[in-house]
């Protein structure tokens, strides 16, 4: 049995002739992604384990920002020490979302199995 994706109505314009050439294509072997359930969960498993791993790091840190303060900026006063902790903690949510956009287009490009080992490596 062949599978044929839906066609364009009959009259259209020269301008969209290869999108309409393009959805009478037939579907291929190719075109069929399938999942193997174990390596479904071992992907499910290690996502929701570095998930963990980051929001543990982010709770331990806004949880001790204020000593952190203290041990870094020993001879500042009590409120620098507060927005300089605070400012670091501020910072990687900025960061975030912009190194997603940048490395993520980078990922898109060269693969993202060699972007996550160059930002793991940086």
């Amino acid at each position: 049995m062949t599978a044929v994706l839906p066609q364009e109505p009959t009259g259209t314009t020269p301008a969209n002739a290869p999108a309409t050439r393009a959805a009478r294509r037939r579907l291929r072997v190719s075109d069929v992604t399938v999942v193997d359930n174990s390596m479904l969960k071992k992907t499910i498993g290690g996502t929701a384990v570095g998930n963990l791993m980051e929001w543990y790091d982010v709770g331990v840190y806004g949880y001790l920002a204020v000593t952190m303060g203290a041990v870094f900026l020993p001879q500042a006063s009590s409120g620098v020490q507060i927005l300089f902790s605070l400012g670091v903690f501020a910072a990687t949510y900025v960061a975030r979302p912009l190194g997603g956009i940048v490395c993520g287009r980078i990922g898109d490009k060269v693969g993202r199995q060699k972007v996550l080992a160059f930002t793991l490596v940086m």
